[in-house]
């Protein structure tokens, strides 16, 4: 998963990418808390069949959001 576009309220509205299907940012985070106009690491890649993306805002002042884009491919087969 990439974010092609990243704003939002700064310290106040934020994402959080982690590993799995936990939410739990310090069991699986790939990126703990972005905000502002950060700019999100380009790549992120689940250990396994999953992954979550949590957005947390106070809804109060806001930013102009953000624009992931995913794809989902096959494990590459073990090896023999």
């Amino acid at each position: 998963m990439s974010f092609e576009q990243f704003s939002t309220e700064l310290e106040y509205d934020f994402v959080t990418v982690s590993d799995g299907v936990t939410t739990w940012a310090l069991n699986g985070a790939l990126a703990n808390l972005m905000d502002g106009e950060d700019d999100a690491p380009s790549d992120f890649r689940s250990s396994g069949s999953s992954m979550t993306v949590v957005f947390t805002s106070d809804d109060s002042v806001g930013g102009d959001g953000f624009v992931a884009r995913y794809d989902c491919v096959q494990p590459a087969p073990p090896p023999p």
